[in-house]
């Protein structure tokens, strides 16, 4: 069995900027998966006793996608010091919020390379073949030419925000037809230091009414966006200057079968401006 940290990470500030809660990840490989017992217990040991001060509290399996491969997460939490058994939820004001971002890999394929770094011909009787960006090709051109498909992996980054609203602000239909609106909408304009073209809202989830501080009718609204980030971009060899990151990038193979004919950016999510989700 194998236990190798994951760059899953979540994190919980307090109002002075210190973190409150964790969740570290792990993935496990090689494991029995009838032994998970044993298997959460030596994640847990083998895990810091402290995460930026926050003692160690709890393990738990998020996903198995199977081949003996677990994702186990490791749960950091300050102890309640409140009296009465009174939720920390009770102390939240309207205007209160909490920023957790994740970054994972995503796994994508490709048949497509940043170019041919070495070849070395074996038949020296047979014709010098370049296979430009291609990768596992054929050495066939036109109709004839394949090449092979390959997986890669790219940074998948989410953006998570919980933002405390007076009830009647929260359940307001203006308010969720705006935010109905905005889903699948990508940010025109800079949104919490992200520039333009690169945050795009994924939806909201709403909680339960409850109490506030001072007494006041409160819910939280859990808002869900990915990030991808721009800049310049270079493909096939050529200067394609800057990209904005929900923007597609693709190229056109060369109708020869071997090469590229031409590199192209299409948009594919429409700009909205997010100022009205008052975050």
């Amino acid at each position: 069995m194998k236990i190798q940290r994951s760059v899953s990470e979540q994190r919980k500030l307090d109002r002075d900027g210190k973190c409150e809660r964790a969740r570290v990840s792990y993935i496990v490989s090689e494991v029995d998966l009838n032994a998970l017992d044993r298997v959460l217990k030596e994640v847990y040991d083998t895990a810091p006793e402290s995460w930026e001060s926050v003692p160690k509290d709890s393990v738990e399996i998020i996903r198995s996608p199977g081949g003996g491969i677990v994702e186990i997460a490791v749960n950091y939490r300050k102890r309640s010091t409140t009296s009465g058994g009174r939720s920390s939820r009770r102390w939240k004001h309207s205007g209160d919020r909490v920023w957790r971002v994740e970054v994972n890999a995503n796994r994508d394929w490709t048949k497509y390379s940043l170019g041919c770094l070495k070849s070395v011909k074996v038949d020296s009787g047979a014709p010098t073949l370049s296979p430009g960006n291609l990768i596992d090709w054929n050495g066939l051109h036109g109709s004839a030419s394949e090449s092979g498909r390959v997986p890669v992996y790219t940074p998948d980054m989410n953006l998570h925000c919980i933002a405390t609203f007076r009830k009647s602000k929260a359940e307001s239909r203006t308010y969720l037809r705006l935010i109905s609106g905005l889903v699948g909408k990508v940010n025109s304009e800079t949104f919490h230091n992200w520039h333009a073209g690169e945050v795009l809202f994924l939806g909201m989830i709403k909680s339960e009414p409850f109490e506030g501080r001072n007494g006041e009718e409160l819910c939280d609204l859990t808002f869900r966006f990915s990030i991808r980030p721009g800049g310049e971009r270079r493909a096939a060899g050529v200067n394609i200057g800057h990209v904005d990151g929900w923007d597609h990038l693709w190229m056109l193979p060369s109708p020869s079968g071997s090469g590229i004919h031409s590199v192209h950016v299409s948009k594919l999510y429409e700009r909205a401006s997010f100022a009205a989700l008052d975050l």
